[in-house]
């Protein structure tokens, strides 16, 4: 999410807003319940290995 507004503000807004926009169409269109289940956990797993690693 903050790395998202940082590249928009430098003037990448149609680059990465096309990106976003085609696979996320692709993506949910084929399998909305793949890559949902397989980004959630992905995400907190990260968070959570930064996380303890600054701690």
């Amino acid at each position: 999410m903050p790395g998202l507004p940082i590249p928009k503000q430098d003037g990448s807004k149609h680059s990465p807003s096309d990106a976003l926009k085609i696979p996320s169409k692709d993506i949910p269109g084929s399998d909305s319940s793949t890559p949902k289940p397989s980004s959630v956990p992905a995400v907190p797993i990260q968070k959570g290995k930064l996380y303890s690693v600054g701690k």
